[in-house]
């Protein structure tokens, strides 16, 4: 019996470093495929799916992120967009090449140049920040409004706020506002909580309190603490057709508050002063049982 299981143990051995030695085997020939310059679409290609199966481990391959960039890079050197975002994703968070802001500005740019809307808007934050390039408000102006200009619903709120603001560009609310209702039009949540306060103000547009409870309400049901906070004000105080109700104000300003928004929380304390025990049982339930709309989620933006 000793003898079987020790038979067993060495073949179990045995398989373990025959399949080491082939996995070795296939990452010498894949690092000697992937040092070789690419030159033509085709190996670039190829380049970049043996990338992405050392990132993933895949295919039997236990996961490699230096060697998966020493092929990413063969494949964003030749030309190929998504080996070039990559390349950018990895020098800005250091996996799998030294972190190095400045590599990661390059491969973006190198994308965007080629039109690439993610990279275009990845470059404006860029800009914004400074993050491997001198700061410069008009540059991340431009890329972001070459990537909202294709459709990129980020790019189109950041663009907004820039007129909004007239950060590297001469302030236009006009501009502005149409650059928040693109964003809000494809569901961006910063965007139309922004939208709601602008219109609650006046501020670019004429004061519509309908408009902006519509726009709060689709921020609020996507959980976004200043669109509930706002809500919660609107049913506290009636604004518009909308009907005073002690119990949605505190559903709405309390799940404000759980996102530890100090004005709802402040609010909440003052609401719970007028309101009943009934009332209040009631707001907490339906505090309890919501749940959020499927969807983006982005942080709240200051307004």
């Amino acid at each position: 019996m000793i003898r079987t299981l020790f038979i067993f143990a060495l073949l179990a051995l045995v398989f373990a470093q025959s399949a080491f030695a082939a996995e070795a085997a296939s990452d010498t020939a894949d690092s000697a495929s992937c040092a070789t310059p690419a030159t033509n679409e085709i190996d670039a290609q190829y380049q970049l799916e043996l990338g992405m199966k050392y990132f993933k481990g895949g295919g039997g391959q236990s996961p490699n992120n230096v060697l998966a960039m020493k092929c990413i890079l063969g494949a964003a050197n030749e030309g190929l967009v998504m080996a070039q975002n990559m390349a950018a994703i990895a020098y800005q968070k250091g996996d799998g090449v030294p972190k190095n802001e400045a590599e990661a500005a390059k491969w973006l740019q190198e994308a965007a140049n080629q039109d690439d809307i993610g990279a275009e808007s990845m470059l404006g934050f860029v800009y914004s920040e400074g993050r491997g390039v001198a700061k410069s408000d008009a540059d991340a102006v431009e890329w972001w409004g070459k990537a909202a200009v294709g459709g990129d619903r980020v790019a189109q709120f950041q663009l907004a706020l820039m007129y909004k603001k007239g950060i590297g560009v001469t302030r236009d609310m006009a501009a502005a506002i149409k650059w928040f209702q693109k964003s809000a039009d494809q569901n961006w949540v910063p965007a139309e909580d922004y939208l709601g306060d602008l219109y609650h103000k006046g501020d670019g547009v004429t004061k519509n309190d309908h408009e902006a409870v519509k726009w709060w309400m689709m921020a609020a049901e996507q959980n976004n603490d200043m669109a509930q906070f706002s809500l919660g004000e609107a049913y506290d105080k009636g604004v518009d057709d909308l009907q005073r109700d002690a119990v949605q104000s505190y559903l709405w300003t309390s799940l404000s508050a759980k996102q530890n928004n100090k004005a709802a929380q402040s609010a909440l304390l003052n609401l719970e002063n007028r309101m009943t025990r009934d009332q209040i049982a009631e707001g907490i339930r339906l505090s309890r049982d919501w749940k959020p709309m499927p969807g983006p989620q982005p942080e709240a933006v200051s307004r």
